[in-house]
């Protein structure tokens, strides 16, 4: 038990004199993906909350008997996702809740009605949709919420940011790393493209292997790989505690697929920039 707490401090103290710079960078790097991670993750959710409570209500004229005649025009309507009929009655007990803006009279002043949800949420898809809909006869008004419309627009844009901001953070890494290890495959074999393309895949992975044992073996048994893994797992379980305590309430946390994501993904980036020191500036 000495031995091994005696190793552990050896190991420790080794990594804060020789590679902070490495962990602070790596925890950096490892927070910095898990918050685009977590702010994709949530703009996806609040969207979808937001696109789900948008619907388009059109008001039929007032004793209008045909009904189902102006439910199959709109379902035959392009961008229409659902159609739901709702009675006067239906129409009323939903503004039940607006009692104190609207002085509901005695009786039932409201016609028979239409919620409709859309297939594309966007400004000039409703709008288009909104005219076709007030031409359809029978139909006396056609109205959306045009605030909550200007919302979703300007988050949608907003998403697919965030999501190509994302998605490029996966290609860069994982692009630097295949060309890593590519280019020091093309620099083992050196003979011409013509030769090494015709072979076959098992043979080229064999080449690649046998050639680079004692470089992979420095590799597996360099403390930087050693400090790189902890560095991300520190920075990953910082941002997931720093989470639960702070944003539990408000947003929607990491999945352990989001999690495993991002670890993967900074401990890829800390292969490719020890791959890359061990084969091309030693």
């Amino acid at each position: 038990m000495k031995n091994f707490v005696n190793n552990c401090y050896r190991v420790v103290k080794t990594i804060i004199e020789n590679y902070i710079n490495i962990v602070l960078f790596f925890i950096v790097v490892t927070n910095l993906f898990a918050f685009i991670t977590f702010a994709r993750k949530n703009l996806f959710e609040y969207h979808k909350s937001l696109t789900s409570r948008f619907e388009i209500a059109v008001f039929l004229k007032l004793n209008y008997d045909k009904p189902e005649v102006i439910d199959s025009k709109i379902r035959s309507l392009y961008n229409v996702r659902s159609c739901i009929f709702l009675s006067k009655e239906k129409v009323k007990e939903k503004l039940i809740g607006l009692e104190k803006e609207i002085l509901i009279t005695e009786g039932n002043p409201f016609p028979d009605a239409f919620s409709i949800a859309p297939l594309e949420i966007t400004g000039s898809a409703v709008e288009n949709l909104s005219v076709q809909l007030s031409q359809v006869d029978g139909i006396e008004e056609v109205g959306f919420d045009k605030d909550l419309l200007a919302i979703i627009d300007n988050l949608s844009s907003l998403v697919k940011f965030t999501d190509l901001i994302f998605k490029l953070n996966l290609a860069i890494v994982y692009i630097l790393l295949l060309t890593v290890v590519f280019l020091r495959y093309m620099e083992i074999i050196k003979i011409p493209k013509q030769v090494w393309a015709s072979k076959w895949m098992p043979q080229l992975v064999e080449v690649f292997l046998s050639t680079n044992k004692k470089v992979f073996k420095e590799i597996l048994y360099d403390y930087k790989l050693f400090t790189g893994l902890i560095s991300v797992i520190s920075g990953i379980t910082m941002f997931v505690i720093l989470s639960l305590l702070m944003l539990k309430d408000r947003f929607v946390l990491l999945s352990i697929p989001d999690v495993i994501l991002v670890t993967v993904t900074s401990f890829s980036a800390v292969i490719t920039i020890i791959v890359y020191e061990k084969w091309f500036t030693s």
